[in-house]
């Protein structure tokens, strides 16, 4: 999602404009920090070697807040919303 905001295309794609207005709702709900547990192993093998997470390790429940909170944000900036 990062990369098709910085591509300027989000708000081209419906769908995608959908998840970007989802993304925006979650945010929203919690005090703009992404506190939600994924389980999905898209998010669950995260880590720093992969470019993925900039935190060290998940262990932490804030280093995980704080990784995904940061990819959100960054998502919506560039899909200037």
């Amino acid at each position: 999602m990062e990369l098709l905001a910085r591509m300027g295309i989000a708000n081209e794609v419906p769908e995608i404009k959908r998840q970007i207005d989802r993304l925006r709702l979650v945010l929203r709900k919690s005090g703009a920090r992404f506190a939600e547990k994924l389980p999905h192993p898209y998010f669950t093998h995260w880590n720093s070697y992969v470019g993925l997470a900039l935190e060290e390790n998940w262990k932490s429940p804030l280093r995980r807040i704080n990784d995904l909170t940061f990819r959100s944000l960054l998502i919506l900036y560039y899909a200037n919303v």
